[in-house]
């Protein structure tokens, strides 16, 4: 026969599990990841970027010690991987466009170099330069003959040569001068589009005053200005 059984001996019911305990924050991960990409953000912002490799280091030590709470409890662990990781990033982008921008700084400099260099070369500022690099100067003997109207021809050759490689325009200032020292006339000897190695004479002085033509006789004659374009 069967036998019920009262309600005190029925199946006991098990115990309800206790709540697990509350993770605690990771204030290091969170503040750690907002550096971060503060940092990143900046990282190409040329000057600025300096400021955020600092960010990028105080953006990873906060990153590391979020990750080592989270071995003891603390929340947010895949914050504080992505903490690290961006800072990283960041610290990497900084370094890569100082680099960038040292290069592009570099060329822009060398090219103002090489366009003020040019400059001179066309003013003649850099005379001593273009004789020794761009251009070879040969003076002639100067000659003033008269003939039996009385007028005058004179003539100064001067041969210019293009010691450069590369074709060029000369403007080459020369200057007679008496046995003080003092200045009697100047003219100026042109020839345009040389080749590199080509020669070229031109005739100078062929229109002297006639009060100057004794002097111009036993004048010494020497460069003074020399372009090159």
């Amino acid at each position: 026969m069967s036998q019920t059984l009262p309600p005190s001996q029925g199946i006991p019911v098990p115990p309800t599990p206790a709540p697990p305990a509350p993770q605690r924050g990771n204030a290091m991960a969170i503040t750690g990841f907002v550096v971060a990409v503060v940092a990143l953000v900046l990282c190409f912002v040329p000057i600025i970027n300096t400021f955020a490799f600092f960010l990028a280091l105080v953006g990873l030590v906060f990153g590391i010690i979020g990750l080592v709470r989270t071995r003891k409890g603390a929340a947010r662990k895949g914050l504080a991987v992505a903490a690290i990781i961006v800072s990283v990033v960041a610290g990497a982008g900084v370094l890569i466009s100082q680099a960038v921008y040292g290069a592009m700084a570099d060329s822009v400099s060398e090219s103002f170099d090489d366009v003020s260099a040019d400059l001179d070369k066309m003013s003649g500022d850099a005379t001593e330069q273009v004789l020794a690099d761009e251009v070879s100067v040969e003076i002639g003997d100067f000659s003033a003959d008269e003939d039996e109207y009385g007028l005058v021809t004179s003539a100064l050759p001067v041969t210019l040569t293009n010691t450069s490689d590369e074709t060029q325009s000369f403007d080459v200032t020369v200057e007679a001068v008496d046995e003080s020292g003092n200045r009697i006339s100047n003219d100026v000897a042109y020839v345009s589009e040389l080749r590199a190695g080509q020669s070229d004479e031109v005739d100078l002085f062929q229109f002297v005053e006639e009060g100057d033509l004794d002097e111009m006789k036993g004048a010494t004659f020497e460069v003074v200005e020399a372009s090159a374009y």
